[in-house]
């Protein structure tokens, strides 16, 4: 039954992502391949960033989670990942020196099979997002810490 759930999540997310004409992103759904990008740019990401990345990959069915993250975030994100060893997407994580947003951009562009990418940034105003995220081939969710 559990299969069938997702199954039927999983068209639901194609059709969803088809009804917006991003075909490609909906085809990608429904081979199964799709991958989530998940941006760390430092290392005062919150530890629920990854819970939620996960969770999300989860709910659309994204197999694997690729995690790109500046070099001051890698000791942070290696004790928060151990928490999450038995989760069944898998990971993969790349330390970007230099610009991360333009490797981001050029990463997204070179595989297609990004369904989305996850900014775990906190910004205090969205204006204040640089140019390069705007042009992105793919949706952009961004984590905002929670208001209370």
């Amino acid at each position: 039954m559990r299969n069938f759930s997702q199954s039927l999540e999983t068209w639901f997310n194609a059709i969803t992502f088809a009804e917006a004409g991003e075909f490609d992103i909906a085809r990608d759904f429904l081979k199964g391949e799709s991958h989530m990008l998940l941006v760390l740019p430092d290392g005062n990401f919150q530890e629920n960033t990854l819970d939620h990345a996960l969770n999300l990959c989860s709910r659309c069915g994204v197999a694997n989670l690729d995690i790109f993250y500046a070099p001051l975030a890698e000791a942070h994100l290696h004790s928060v990942l151990q928490t999450h060893h038995n989760s069944p997407i898998r990971w993969h994580m790349l330390a970007v020196q230099g610009d991360l947003s333009k490797a981001v951009l050029d990463y997204t562009r070179q595989t297609p099979a990004i369904a989305f990418v996850m900014l775990g940034a906190m910004l205090d105003n969205l204006a204040t997002l640089a140019p390069p995220w705007r042009h992105l081939p793919c949706p952009l969710v961004i984590m905002t810490p929670q208001v209370t």
